[in-house]
């Protein structure tokens, strides 16, 4: 996931998806594509590699954080219906919490930092560049005019010359 400002001070975040395995970034793909909490409103974008989906994402207002636990629950349902579907018993023999627990491994293995785990610690807190709730640049860039940058040249000025007499006396 990326983000930068276009020519309009406006963000653009883009979100790429990289599988080698087919089904599993078909998957993905398809659950970030339907998700409506939040709505990513996504529109592909053009990939050279074929193990690569690339999008752009309209609601640039969802952040990383607010992805990975949708990204968490496709794999969780993308490992239990290859279970299934291999026909491993999901409890022969195995309790239920060995079983999410070997999900759980799995599942950080393909995606580091997702584990909610005590043991390991939570992820860091999104930057303040990024674009997250009650972010500064929410609402774009602030908007600079040249007598607000000569009026703060002047103040800067003033206060170097003021600094600058007293430091000869």
């Amino acid at each position: 996931m990326t983000i930068f400002f276009n020519t309009y001070n406006e963000p653009v975040r883009q979100l790429a998806v990289f599988c080698p395995h087919a089904a599993l970034r078909v998957t993905v793909c398809g659950a970030l594509e339907r998700s409506h909490s939040p709505s990513l409103k996504l529109t592909p974008a053009p990939s050279i590699h074929p193990n690569l989906q690339a999008y752009l994402q309209g609601n640039t207002q969802v952040s990383r954080k607010k992805l990975l636990p949708l990204l968490q629950e496709a794999l969780s349902a993308y490992f239990d219906s290859t279970n299934i579907a291999s026909g491993q018993p999901e409890t022969e023999g195995v309790s239920r919490e060995q079983v999410d627990k070997e999900l759980d491994r799995a599942v950080n293995s393909l995606i580091p930092g997702l584990s909610q785990d005590e043991e390991e610690p939570p992820l860091p807190p999104t930057p303040m560049n990024s674009l997250v709730d009650e972010c500064p640049l929410d609402q774009g860039l602030p908007k600079f005019s040249a007598e607000v940058i000569f009026e703060k040249c002047s103040q800067i000025s003033l206060s170097e010359s003021t600094t600058a007499s007293r430091s000869e006396k």
